[in-house]
């Protein structure tokens, strides 16, 4: 584990910022190195792998940060969590640690969770921002996670802050693919609707409502991903292969109106919920871990 400290913007923690930098001869530098008010240091705890690959990890979270990027310019921000990620070689990387998150696995109830971390006046009720956090970002990650076809997504892998934001980690099998014998699809537990306040709250009308927006604006911009990940097959990349990739382009439904599509995809994310054969391998996974 090692703690990096750089200088970051504090508006969108980039080390160079359009909003406090200038243009010198085609490069941006900051105004004031010393003294710029939008500069302070940030801290990152990092996590260095040895004898393992991350460029998948990496290449996934480049994919994440990219739909976040055209979910934003539709004026959807999801409050997604893509950390940094370094692959120095096929071997060896680096991975930044989400400071203030858990995984779900050490959670007994996601909505206990959300009220210890933002306590309000009413200890009933959840702090309305955190909450609000959670619904986007369970929605954002339900998306991608779906048409990434992420798998092994097992509550080890799944994790939460103390702000509500909801957030996949450990990218090893994508494309559909899984270690188990069902292929990777969304993963949602009861406990994570029930975060919300169940099926029959606004607050599920909410994520449903987003994740279909999120679907739709992906699926607009189906041909700008495939390109890109049709550009890492011959990267030797695990799972980056021609097959694995045709599963993946499957789920944006290309061939079907947006009414069609939408419809299919209300129906996979609907059938997940709750899945209990899912909830069944995550039992023998907790007993596998326990064994080992």
């Amino acid at each position: 584990m090692l703690t990096l400290q750089k200088h970051h913007c504090r508006d969108c923690r980039y080390p160079v910022c359009g909003k406090c930098s200038e243009l010198r001869n085609n490069e941006r530098h900051c105004k004031s190195q010393d003294n710029c008010d939008k500069r302070t240091h940030l801290t990152l705890q990092v996590m260095v792998k040895n004898g393992d690959d991350v460029r998948q990890d990496q290449m996934v979270m480049q994919m994440i940060r990219l739909m976040n990027k055209l979910l934003n310019n539709m004026n959807l921000d999801l409050c997604l969590s893509p950390y940094a990620v370094l692959a120095i070689s096929s071997s060896q990387g680096m991975l930044e640690m989400v400071q203030n998150s858990k995984a779900l696995s050490g959670v007994k109830s996601i909505r206990a969770f959300l009220k210890e971390c933002a306590p309000t006046s009413n200890k009933e009720e959840i702090n309305p921002q955190v909450m609000d956090t959670y619904i986007r970002s369970c929605a954002g990650y339900a998306v991608i996670t779906y048409l990434l076809g992420i798998g092994d997504r097992h509550l080890d892998n799944i994790m939460i802050d103390d702000k509500g934001h909801f957030f996949h980690i450990d990218f090893g099998y994508i494309f559909g693919q899984d270690p188990k014998v069902k292929e990777a699809s969304i993963r949602i537990t009861n406990d994570m609707i029930d975060g919300m306040g169940g099926k029959n709250s606004k607050n599920y009308q909410l994520f449903l409502g987003y994740a279909f927006q999120a679907y739709h604006i992906l699926r607009q911009n189906a041909l700008l991903l495939i390109t890109l990940l049709r550009l890492m097959l011959d990267a030797n990349i695990k799972d980056c292969k021609p097959e694995f990739l045709d599963r993946m382009i499957a789920r944006f439904n290309l061939s079907m109106t947006d009414e069609e599509a939408e419809s299919d995809f209300k129906r996979v994310l609907e059938g997940c919920i709750g899945d209990i054969f899912v909830g069944m391998l995550e039992i023998a996974h907790n007993i596998a871990t326990a064994m080992r």
